[in-house]
């Protein structure tokens, strides 16, 4: 499918061309503890076009969770002519850029490849500690866009 748009995010408006691959969902989820009924936050942990995606990071002293919402924009698709390889690299250019931008000394980044693990292979089952009883949390699908 090509779609044309402008990008706004240039210094002058920049009409712009790309092919766009759709996934066939993106998916919400939040972690959870068994133990205390803590309740982390629901977050879109995949890229949804005109949405854009979440990243879900962790204090690794409080375990305090937070998410740094990441806005959509024209390198998460595929310019004409473009690589899937060089898509892929300058989404994760531009998703870094923003969280690292964000990201205190004493937080991590959660991958999505370890979400992707608790929604479809764990379970549910993670290796985040609840930042109010210590107690390992557990991982819930909230919803599919």
């Amino acid at each position: 499918m090509l779609i044309h748009f402008t990008c706004s995010l240039a210094a002058a408006p920049v009409n712009v061309s790309v092919r766009r691959q759709l996934r066939p969902f993106m998916f919400w989820g939040e972690t959870l503890c068994e133990h205390c009924h803590y309740e982390g936050p629901n977050l879109l942990w995949m890229w949804h076009h005109g949405i854009g995606l979440h990243i879900l990071l962790q204090d690794k002293a409080t375990h305090e969770l937070r998410v740094i919402e990441i806005p959509d924009g024209p390198e998460f698709y595929r310019s004409e002519g473009q690589s899937d390889e060089d898509r892929r690299s300058r989404s994760t250019a531009y998703v870094h850029s923003i969280v690292f931008g964000q990201l205190a000394d004493t937080e991590e980044m959660i991958e999505q490849s370890r979400i992707a693990y608790w929604e479809f292979e764990s379970n549910g089952q993670t290796n985040l500690q609840c930042p109010h009883c210590g107690s390992m949390l557990k991982w819930r699908g909230t919803g599919i866009s």
